[in-house]
């Protein structure tokens, strides 16, 4: 490259920055590892304060071949530094000298679900500019100067992982509302049954667990996991499937056997 003036230099580098992608058809592609408002893995609190993690969506960085790159081709309403395709489809590139893309421009990228990365050449020296090697390697094959402004594909596989952990957090919510309501009764009305008086939990204000409310009847021996084998005496809860359950080794234990839990099965 020939820069006879470094006041224009700006310019020249943008401008060759976009003649080397159209004219070598290869490019370091960045990872994509997450964003500020997408941290991966996912991760939320359930309410007892533990972490829960969703699945890792890291895409690695890789060098692609393009079959087609063309300088500043209109996109719709966008006209992007080059357009190019790869064999995963329409890759738009923007080259950062002086200003980075817009936040405008970025999220009419994402609407309308194109893939764009930038190269950020705004720290190139002039001694790299006028080293054709050390300029070819930092726009085509530098992988720690360059990052996606879009990549829908990443972005749909991290909210499959919110959407998955969400609902697995919802569920681990559910069963620590269960224990709590079981370890911790409020007093409502008392129940006779024989000569024995048993406090029910209030649950008035409470939805069961799901639609499947199990009613076992007394007798029926199960086993519980951490608890082992016992027997069930009585149902304590009309609306939840909270019983009474006697182990063989004389604890007694107020249970929750709701349907399709591991962590009990009718012997």
């Amino acid at each position: 490259m020939n820069l006879e003036c470094w006041n224009a230099g700006e310019t020249a580098i943008h401008w060759h920055a976009k003649q080397l992608i159209a004219e070598k058809a290869r490019l370091m592609l960045p990872a994509w590892n997450g964003t500020p408002i997408m941290p991966n893995p996912p991760r939320s609190r359930d309410d007892s304060g533990n972490t829960h993690y969703g699945h890792n969506v890291g895409i690695p960085g890789r060098v692609v071949a393009l079959t087609s790159a063309q300088i500043e081709k209109r996109q719709g309403d966008l006209q992007p530094d080059v357009s190019a395709v790869d064999a995963e489809g329409i890759l738009l590139i923007e080259i950062r000298v002086a200003h980075a893309v817009g936040e405008a421009k970025i999220r009419k990228v994402q609407s309308d679900g194109a893939r764009m990365l930038e190269i950020d050449l705004s720290k190139v020296r002039l001694m790299d500019a006028l080293d054709p090697e050390r300029f070819e390697h930092l726009v085509l094959g530098e992988a720690s100067n360059r990052q996606w402004l879009s990549h829908p594909a990443a972005a749909q596989a991290w909210r499959d992982s919110r959407d998955e952990l969400k609902h697995r957090v919802q569920d681990i919510n559910r069963q620590i509302a269960a224990q709590r309501l079981v370890e911790h009764p409020r007093p409502r009305r008392s129940i006779r049954h024989g000569t024995q008086q048993i406090e029910a939990v209030d649950l008035a204000n409470h939805e069961p667990l799901d639609q499947e409310c199990l009613d076992a009847m007394a007798g029926l021996r199960i086993w519980h996991r951490g608890l082992g084998d016992g027997v069930i005496r009585e149902r304590l809860v009309e609306n939840w499937p909270v019983y009474d359950v006697r182990f063989d080794d004389g604890r007694t234990r107020k249970i929750l056997l709701r349907a399709g839990f591991p962590d009990w099965k009718f012997v």
